[in-house]
């Protein structure tokens, strides 16, 4: 019997997406907290800018930091350069905790795993660093490598690495998350919504847009090890 080889989408599925759009706007807001045009003091309290845009990222607004930004008469240049600090920030995000018990047990077992993920390179690496995942055996970011997924290179450039192991490439957004691997002859397998996820996993998906399977907990994993 061959070996499996666990290979995880990122955002969603090892931690709560939104847990990172929370600290990034923490971010933004700390950075502009006080500030107004070319740096003069506005009128709002210390905090009141971070307290806005949460709010307004709660409530469903598409732009709180373009809605803040023009309040405040923040320049596009400013804003610019403020975006990719945010950008670049290294985020306040945890594990979930199936992740971390499962990972945990990879570790313990000898076994490896990869990422494939979609996402600015120096956004998601962040990520990866404050995730403690570092020690990822192959990392595929879409801006890095040229392609996002449905695309299949990144699959088939960790398929390489051992051509000898069965794959399985864990996700939660089937509309570009199990197309590839489907394609490749993978195990795939979704995690399913706990009520926080971005991307919905309802709608009239494709043969190839559906999981092999669906899990609630990455613990579950246990069983192709």
């Amino acid at each position: 019997m061959k070996r499996h080889e666990f290979v995880f989408d990122l955002d969603d599925t090892l931690y709560s997406e939104r847990s990172y759009a929370v600290s990034a706007l923490r971010y933004f807001g700390h950075r502009i907290d006080g500030l107004g045009t070319a740096g003069n003091s506005s009128t709002d309290s210390p905090g009141d800018v971070t307290r806005q845009l949460l709010s307004m990222f709660d409530a469903g607004e598409k732009d709180p930091i373009g809605t803040v930004c023009k309040r405040l008469s923040i320049d596009a240049g400013h804003r610019q350069s403020l975006i990719v600090e945010m950008q670049a920030h290294l985020p306040d995000i945890s594990l979930r905790e199936d992740a971390r018990q499962f990972l945990s047990l990879l570790k313990s077992a000898g076994r490896s795993f990869s990422i494939i993920t979609d996402g600015r390179g120096v956004t998601q690496r962040a990520k990866i660093k404050a995730l403690g995942l570092t020690d990822a055996k192959m990392v595929q970011i879409s801006e890095e490598v040229g392609v996002s997924k449905p695309h299949k290179r990144s699959f088939e450039t960790v398929a390489a690495l051992d051509h000898y192991a069965d794959y399985i490439y864990i996700g939660d957004n089937p509309l570009k998350d199990f197309v590839a691997p489907n394609q490749l002859g993978w195990i795939t397998v979704m995690l399913r919504n706990r009520g926080d996820n971005v991307h919905t996993q309802t709608g009239d998906f494709t043969d190839l847009q559906k999981p092999s399977a669906c899990i609630d907990s990455l613990c579950e994993l246990e069983a192709y090890l």
